[in-house]
């Protein structure tokens, strides 16, 4: 369980750097880009209400993301870096 925990962080982690390095290197890029970020660790989110913060999250991340488009960053690309990551998986599930 511990391993899988491990593997689920560090692709979190890989996902946010590459998700990142898109965005401008500007106060308002950072800040779009920070939104998709939470979104993405919200697919990992425990606690009280983590079901539903995942569910969410997953819901987010599987349309168009406003935040991403108006710094030039295609939600279509984003998506597909969450499903090849395996991550979307994570948001319906509770734990």
């Amino acid at each position: 369980m511990i391993d899988q925990e491990i593997k689920q962080e560090t692709i979190i982690n890989g996902l946010c750097n590459i998700i990142r390095r898109q965005f401008p290197q500007i106060p308002e890029g950072l800040l779009m880009s920070a939104v998709i970020e939470q979104a993405v660790a919200d697919l990992k989110a425990a606690g009280d209400d983590a079901y539903e913060l995942r569910k969410e999250a997953a819901e987010y991340l599987s349309g168009y993301m406003e935040p991403a488009e108006m710094c030039g960053v295609s939600s279509d690309w984003i998506r597909m870096l969450v499903r090849q990551s395996g991550l979307h998986r994570l948001g319906g599930q509770r734990q």
